[in-house]
C-alpha cells in the first residue's frame, strides 16, 4: 500500500542528500554591495530548493502515517514495520530531512547577516520594501530628488 509513497521518498531523499553536499559553507561575507546582492540571491535559491525537497519528504511521511492509521490492524502492523525499517540507520529519509531543516536555518541566518550588511550600506533588501503602482513611482521620484513628494489626487495624476 505504501509503495507509491516509498517510490517518491527514495529519489527525493537522494536528491536532497546530494544537494546538501553541494551547498557551500558561508563563513565570511563578501565585500561590496554587488557581491552581497549576489550572495543574497544565491542564499534564497538554496533555501527555496531545500525547502521544496524537505516539504515533499514531510508530506509523504505524513501520508504514510495516515495510511498506517487508516489501515486494518494486520496491514497497519506490516506498514508500521516497513516504516520503522525505512527510518533506521544514519542515512534514512527522516535523518536527511532533519539535515535539510538544519541547513535551511543556517542559510536563513546567513541571509539575515547579508541583509544587515546591505542595510549598513543603506541598501534596503528587496523583501523589505513592497512596491506597487504609483507608490513605487512616487518613492523613486522622491528618492532621486531627496525631497518629500507633494500629495496629489489620483485624478490629477491621471490627467
Amino acid at each position: 500500500m505504501s509503495g507509491p509513497i516509498r517510490r517518491l521518498l527514495a529519489p527525493t531523499k537522494a536528491e536532497l542528500s546530494q544537494y546538501l553536499s553541494t551547498v557551500p559553507q558561508y563563513s565570511e561575507l563578501p565585500d561590496g554591495v554587488d557581491s552581497l546582492r549576489e550572495l543574497r540571491k544565491e542564499l534564497k535559491h538554496h533555501i527555496k530548493r531545500i525547502s521544496r525537497l524537505t516539504d515533499l519528504i514531510s508530506k509523504k511521511n505524513e501520508e504514510w502515517t495516515q495510511l498506517i492509521q487508516r489501515s486494518v490492524p494486520a496491514r497497519a502492523k506490516e506498514e508500521e514495520e516497513l516504516h520503522e525499517e525505512t527510518t533506521k540507520g544514519a542515512e534514512n529519509f527522516l535523518e536527511i530531512w532533519l539535515q535539510g531543516q538544519e541547513k535551511i536555518e543556517e542559510l536563513q541566518e546567513n541571509l539575515e547577516e547579508v541583509n544587515q550588511q546591505l542595510r549598513a550600506h543603506n541598501e534596503t533588501p528587496s523583501d523589505d520594501r513592497p512596491c506597487n503602482g504609483w507608490k513605487c513611482v512616487i518613492r523613486l521620484i522622491a528618492n532621486k530628488s531627496n525631497r518629500r513628494p507633494k500629495r496629489t489626487s489620483h485624478t490629477t495624476m491621471m490627467t
